[in-house]
């Protein structure tokens, strides 16, 4: 009978786990209308923690259209703690070794752009400040102009979260749409394991590095 009872206190708790491991995914889908743009610019993605945020990393996966895409580019770099890509779909990007995380890639512009972005936080977050995800999209180097936006910061599209886990999705223009696409933890849920903590305050991230950087 004890045994019976352990194994189903064992399988309580590991529900109780994957349901937790499952309320820290936050996923997002963006849509950006480029139907304005023509022939060929440069998506760039940068993802950065403030100091003494928690290690965390963004899935950026389902880029379409794929046929956009020139992976072998001249324009094409990745720097820090970044793996995979856009056009095998397992694109990452993490912020546990490196400050400013970035990835840029060639693209063709038609239509749209459509692509989902996944954040992997912690079960409890225990840092003094949270992370950032940078979108933009650029002309081709030299230059990197900045494109559908005159945010001062060039970025299309900014996904942050403070230090409770709390998201602020952002898009800086009209062409750009931000949704929610699903495992968004309920409102304050992160926010009760840290009770007694004070209000996260403001913080920006590195942003997009001169252009002599990204040779």
């Amino acid at each position: 009978m004890q045994r019976i009872k352990t194994a189903i206190l064992m399988l309580a708790l590991l529900a109780a786990f994957g349901a937790t491991a499952a309320a820290n995914e936050v996923i997002y889908d963006v849509t950006i209308d480029t139907s304005s743009l023509g022939g060929a610019g440069d998506i760039y993605f940068a993802f950065a923690g403030g100091i003494g945020a928690e290690p965390a990393s963004v899935a950026i996966s389902g880029f379409t259209p794929l046929a956009a895409l020139s992976p072998s580019s001249g324009e094409s770099f990745t720097d820090g703690g970044v793996s995979g890509s856009l056009d095998t779909g397992d694109l990452a990007l993490t912020n546990w070794l490196y400050a400013l995380n970035d990835y840029n890639e060639e693209v063709t512009f038609g239509s749209t752009l459509s692509f989902q972005v996944a954040f992997n936080l912690p079960d409890i977050l225990m840092g003094n400040s949270g992370g950032e995800l940078d979108v933009q999209l650029t002309t081709l180097s030299p230059g990197y102009t900045p494109l559908l936006t005159g945010d001062p910061s060039g970025n299309i599209v900014e996904i942050a979260y403070d230090y409770t886990g709390a998201f602020t999705p952002t898009a800086t223009s009209s062409d750009a749409t931000v949704t929610p696409a699903g495992g968004v933890p309920e409102p304050g849920s992160w926010a009760l394991t840290l009770i007694g903590a004070g209000l996260a305050g403001g913080m920006r991230m590195a942003r997009r590095r001169e252009p002599a950087l990204r040779l």
